[in-house]
């Protein structure tokens, strides 16, 4: 008797392990492949943005030197940063400087863009003066000098989200 119930004790918590063991690794291989997969996300919207940012500073002096007024911005995309913060799949990553990082850039994108809203309501009112060709040319220096800046910023965080480990002195 004392056999038997020794056997089945040992086989019910044997397979108890086991169970939660293979719980746990496959939610930890769940978690690698999720993390793979959003820091790709990310790195490519940082790349596709970096574009957007130079193709608008190449392309915005030759319309305004037209003596055009651009009526619409383009805008960045935050979409996989968004959907990493808000979802919660950036605590996936281990490395908190990269959580961070990530929480940054997302805002870094939502200022920008919020600027572009405001400088296409300003290029409409500025159609409708009659110097407003030169105020035009003002604010889209400053759109274009804000684009520089936030390139450098983006290739910087590329840079780092592509490392295995940001250092303290990044």
């Amino acid at each position: 008797m004392l056999e038997t119930f020794g056997a089945t004790f040992s086989g019910v918590i044997a397979s108890f392990l086991l169970w939660f063991g293979s719980r746990y690794l496959i939610r930890k291989q769940r978690n690698k492949k999720l993390l793979k997969a959003t820091m790709q996300e990310i790195q490519e919207e940082l790349q596709a943005n970096i574009t957007i940012l130079s193709q608008f500073s190449k392309n915005i002096l030759d319309v305004l030197a037209s003596g055009r007024i651009p009526m619409v911005i383009t805008r960045l995309e935050l979409g996989a940063h968004q959907y990493a913060v808000t979802s919660g799949e950036i605590r996936v990553l281990s490395d908190i400087r990269k959580q961070r990082l990530i929480r940054y850039t997302a805002s870094i994108l939502e200022r920008y863009n919020e600027f572009v809203d405001n400088t296409e309501r300003l290029l409409a009112t500025f159609v409708l003066k009659d110097d407003g060709l030169i105020w035009a040319k003002y604010r889209v220096d400053r759109q274009v000098e804000l684009a520089n800046d936030t390139i450098k910023c983006l290739q910087d965080t590329l840079n780092k989200l592509q490392q295995d480990k940001i250092t303290n002195r990044d």
